[in-house]
């Protein structure tokens, strides 16, 4: 399914080349794991979102209780201790 309109725009050009470049660590093997039903396979992630929403939900409830738009007080407090 190829459209000519989008390899013509110099965005998709540079995101097919990020894609070839990178494409190797895109994806990681799956894991095999055995079950009492039997061996199943697990894809991990290759990105820290799970990390990722836990420090931006962290940072929202702070900022929710001190009023603050941003976290730099407080890491300047923690710092200083």
């Amino acid at each position: 399914m190829t459209d000519s309109r989008f390899s013509e725009k110099d965005h998709y050009k540079k995101m097919i080349r990020q894609i070839d470049a990178y494409w190797e660590k895109l994806f990681a093997d799956p894991i095999p794991v055995d079950t009492p039903n039997g061996r199943v396979f697990i894809q991990p992630q290759r990105t820290n979102n799970i990390l990722e929403r836990f420090f931006r939900d962290f940072k929202r409830r702070n900022r929710k209780k001190s009023g603050t738009v941003s976290l730099t007080i407080f890491r300047t407090y923690l710092k200083a201790k």
